[in-house]
């Protein structure tokens, strides 16, 4: 729910900045070129406020970069995520049912990944790229939020922390992405420079549905759970 909760405080508070604002004059910083991927997720969250305005062209590069790195290893792990449905544990009455909801999780949570792999290599080649920026962004949200939603429902049914170990690069991915992406330069990057407003206001009632559509999925799940 917390992941929800982050996801939905981006729809509500970042978006409606981004569509107010222009593209502001980028400020200088130290150059993360030669930072690894931890070091540079580090220096941006130490980034202090009154500096957390827009990123240099030289960290634009670095995070483009960052989010390649994570895309690809989101993409690698896609074959143990959905393994994982091996390791459930469903009473037969419920068992089709059951399954049937997770294959389509996984089918979202599949398609997700190859469209944030997609939206981070069109980044990649054009990283001062505002809306580029924005789209991997928002992209790789719904990758980490759906992979959330369907590791809670491998927990649900029975699966164990050390059968999901098996996709803790990918979740350990995600987590990198989210503090990537909720440290000030990167909102502070987005929410002054987009400027594609109509692509904007799509992505909000993507993400809108989305958010409703996991609501729902957790209040199944509680239903379930009560059972």
């Amino acid at each position: 729910m917390n992941r929800i909760a982050n996801l939905r405080w981006m729809v509500l508070f970042v978006v409606p900045i981004v569509l107010g604002h222009g593209a502001v004059t980028a400020q200088r910083g130290p150059d993360a070129s030669a930072m690894n991927d931890e070091q540079f997720v580090a220096y941006l969250e130490s980034t202090p406020v009154q500096e957390a305005g827009v990123i240099s062209a030289s960290d634009q590069r670095r995070l483009a970069k960052l989010f390649f790195s994570l895309a690809a290893t989101l993409g690698g792990g896609k074959t143990n995520v959905r393994v994982l449905q091996g390791a459930m544990q469903v009473r037969v009455p419920a068992a089709g049912s059951v399954r049937e909801m997770v294959v389509a999780r996984y089918t979202d949570y599949a398609g997700a990944v190859e469209r944030f792999r997609a939206d981070v290599s069109y980044l990649l080649d054009r990283p001062e790229s505002m809306p580029l920026l924005y789209r991997a962004t928002m992209d790789g949200h719904l990758v980490c939020t759906r992979l959330d939603a369907y590791t809670r429902l491998m927990e649900t049914y029975g699966v164990s922390v050390n059968d999901l170990l098996s996709i803790l690069s990918s979740r350990e991915a995600c987590a990198q992405f989210r503090r990537a992406a909720f440290s000030r330069p990167v909102e502070g990057t987005i929410a002054a420079s987009i400027e594609d407003s109509e692509y904007g206001r799509s992505r909000i009632a993507v993400l809108e549905q989305e958010i409703a559509e996991l609501e729902k999925l957790v209040e199944d799940l509680r239903e379930i759970e009560g059972r």
